[in-house]
């Protein structure tokens, strides 16, 4: 869309700082997402491992309720767990469409068309970025970057005999995770509470 304004671009040097700078974002938000969920299933297993080994050994109605609080806190970590995978593949997400802008200022998606002696050498034709990586960002159309980063937040896009089909992608099999555990708190929770009910009138 045109808007009348003058085109703005940075110049080539603090283009390429730029470039670096927000490709080292984009490896330190995927590295942080995966370290945080790492941590956050790690510690959901302690709790529930602990939670069910104590109801098995509880003897008292009293110490039923105290366990309690074991699928209490997994539901909050599991909320905490949430909000912090998407954020930062979010994050992540947002670094791959500056990348995107600051690959079409360079010129590294258009095809490089240098004299070759073979009609098909891809070597010297084809642009510098993988298809596969040009394509990701090419279909469907998104009317800004931001439609872009939240139609990706939980599904992958590809393209199959000139159909676009949508699959779960990382986070959205991690935020699934999260919600599992969720559910499984709320039943642990109903168990601990209907044991230590029967306990109770034993």
């Amino acid at each position: 869309m045109n808007t009348g304004e003058e085109p703005f671009k940075l110049c080539d040097e603090k283009l390429y700082k730029l470039y670096e700078l927000t490709f080292e974002n984009e490896k330190h938000y995927l590295s942080e997402h995966q370290r945080r969920v790492s941590f956050y299933i790690g510690l959901i297993s302690a709790l529930i491992t602990v939670t069910i080994a104590g109801l098995i050994q509880s003897e008292e109605w009293y110490e039923c309720f105290v366990l309690l609080l074991g699928p209490i806190t997994i539901l909050v970590i599991s909320w905490i767990a949430i909000k912090g995978a998407n954020r930062f593949y979010q994050l992540f997400l947002e670094s791959i469409t500056k990348l995107k802008k600051i690959e079409l200022d360079f010129g590294l998606h258009k095809n490089r068309n240098q004299n070759s002696s073979e009609e098909n050498d891809w070597t010297a034709n084809e642009c510098y970025v993988p298809k596969r990586q040009k394509e990701s960002t090419e279909y469907p159309k998104y009317e800004s970057s931001d439609e872009w980063v939240k139609g990706h937040m939980y599904f992958s896009e590809y393209k199959t005999e000139n159909k676009i089909k949508r699959k779960l992608n990382y986070n959205g099999v991690v935020v699934s995770l999260f919600i599992a555990t969720s559910v499984l708190a709320v039943l642990l929770l109903n168990s601990i509470i209907i044991i230590g009910i029967i306990k109770f009138f034993e």
